[in-house]
C-alpha cells in the first residue's frame, strides 16, 4: 500500500471518528475512486447542527518533498467544475509545509470559490488534530 493509500484511509477513519466524537450525525465518509479526477480524495458528508446536510472534501498529500501550492489549486478547480456541492475543501499535508503561497493567494482563492477553503499543514498544528487520537497519530507518526 502506498503512503498516499495511507493517509487517505487514516484520514476516512479518523474524520468519522472525529465528527461522531462531536456528535454530528454522519451520512457517509469515503475514499474517493482511485484515478478519478474530482478534485479530492475523502468526502465527510454529516448533518451540522441546524440538522443540514454539509460535504466537506479533503485532498490528502503524504509528501517528504515539496508540496506546491498549484497543485491544490488545480484540485480545487476540479472539485468546483464537478458536480458535487462542497462546502468546504481542506488540503491535508501531515509532515511538510505547503509552499509557494503567496500572502493573498490564499485569500484570492476564497473569494472565486463557493467553499470553504483551508489548508492543514506543519505551520497550522496538525499534529495536534491527529493526537486527539493516540491510534491514529500513531500510525500517522510512528
Amino acid at each position: 500500500m502506498s503512503k498516499g493509500d495511507k493517509l487517505e484511509i487514516l484520514v476516512e477513519q479518523h474524520f468519522r471518528w472525529l465528527f461522531e466524537e462531536m456528535n454530528f450525525q454522519v451520512i457517509s465518509v469515503r475514499r474517493q475512486d482511485s484515478g478519478a479526477q474530482f478534485g479530492f480524495d475523502v468526502k465527510v458528508q454529516f448533518y451540522d447542527d441546524d440538522d443540514h446536510p454539509r460535504n466537506f472534501f479533503f485532498e490528502c498529500k503524504d509528501y517528504s518533498t515539496e508540496l506546491n501550492f498549484n497543485s491544490l489549486l488545480r484540485k480545487m478547480f476540479e472539485l468546483d467544475s464537478s458536480a458535487y456541492k462542497a462546502d468546504a475543501f481542506i488540503a491535508i499535508s501531515p509532515k511538510i509545509q505547503i509552499s509557494n503561497i503567496k500572502d493573498n493567494t490564499l485569500e484570492s482563492c476564497r473569494d472565486k470559490f463557493p467553499f470553504s477553503i483551508d489548508l492543514w499543514d506543519t505551520t497550522s498544528n496538525i499534529e495536534e488534530l491527529f493526537a486527539l487520537n493516540s491510534d491514529f497519530f500513531y500510525e500517522l507518526y510512528k
